[in-house]
């Protein structure tokens, strides 16, 4: 398969991921109650945290699924198969978002909830973790001009999402306010801009 249809499969991802990210805001329901409006509105801040960590968490996952398809010189069906199961968790998402936000008002199930959210960005992270490494090993789907030093740089960027979700579900058992600042951590070091990713810098052609 050609550039052409790392173009095509981008842009099949890219729709994925501004449904799923839309789909976060209707996950929260306006105050019942009218005439305490004011209340109702501040009363709905367990769905605005949840809503911008997983806003920002999707938004950084895009992100560095476009970062990815950068250095990308071709896809082949494997790829685009775990590529497909990466557009399947990042859909899911609003669901545990939902979730979480639900427990945290209530106070109720909030570990499970927590854990609940800290695996499905876990399973999410990982499966990207699956879909760069079949990519990079051996340069197998890797365009000329990335260098090696770069392939190796993102390999071990790249564990840090797992890794660090994990964490946050084993953490969520003893505390679920320090697991959600852990998510919450987790996407600033991935929206920062370093020098191995997200840098506007010009490709050599092929």
């Amino acid at each position: 398969m050609n550039e052409r249809e790392v173009g095509r499969v981008a842009a099949f991802s890219d729709g994925v991921f501004a449904v799923a990210i839309t789909l976060l805001v209707l996950q929260i329901n306006p105050p019942e109650d009218l005439g305490g409006l004011t209340q109702g509105l501040i009363d709905l801040w367990p769905s605005y945290l949840a809503y911008v960590t997983s806003f920002v968490t999707i938004g950084s996952h895009w992100m560095h699924h476009h970062y990815v398809f950068g250095l990308l010189a071709r896809v082949d069906w494997i790829f685009m198969g775990v590529n497909t199961l990466i557009l399947l968790f990042v859909a899911f998402i609003p669901f545990p978002t939902a979730v979480l936000a639900d427990s945290l008002a209530s106070g109720e199930a909030r570990v499970p909830a927590t854990v609940f959210y800290a695996g499905t960005l876990c399973a999410t992270s990982l499966v990207t973790n699956v879909a760069w490494r079949y990519a990079a090993s051996r340069r197998r789907l890797i365009a000329a001009h990335v260098s090696d030093e770069e392939l190796r740089i993102t390999s071990g960027a790249y564990l840090l999402g797992p890794m660090g979700y994990l964490i946050a579900g084993a953490v969520a058992f003893v505390s679920p306010w320090a697991a959600i600042g852990i998510c919450g951590v987790l996407v600033i070091l991935f929206v920062l801009p370093t020098s191995h990713w997200l840098a506007d810098r010009p490709r050599e052609e092929n």
